[in-house]
């Protein structure tokens, strides 16, 4: 039974590295859905209508930025939009913002502070 921290979206198609994340997440007692591609990630979201949604930017059957503009057409609210790469491509932060992302991140390492200072 949900409780009444924010409820997060994951979607991230290693699935170590989701693991790990829902793991963490979870842990700090935030609500976790997770999706291993955009076109499960936007049903998903349709689903939960989540307050977060911590999107990977290389996913299968699209990407992050594509994912992150049907979030905002499915949804019932606004999301709030993270995203996560572990790549050094300088345009990503670019599209992120201009896909309303309230934070970048461009390594792995510690999701609930950057999630718990979004909020």
């Amino acid at each position: 039974m949900p409780n009444n921290s924010p409820t997060v979206l994951v979607v991230e198609d290693h699935l170590p590295v989701l693991q790990a994340i829902a793991f963490r997440l979870e842990s700090a007692k935030f609500n976790v859905y997770t999706a291993r591609d955009c076109a499960s990630g936007a049903m998903k979201a349709r689903q939960i209508n989540p307050d977060i949604a911590l999107l990977d930017i290389c996913l299968p059957s699209g990407n992050g930025f594509e994912l992150a503009k049907r979030i905002d057409v499915i949804c019932a609210r606004p999301v709030k939009k993270i995203f996560i790469t572990a790549s050094c491509d300088k345009s990503y932060r670019r599209k992120a913002t201009e896909c309303g992302a309230v934070d970048f991140l461009e390594n792995r390492s510690h999701p609930i502070h950057y999630l718990r200072q979004s909020l």
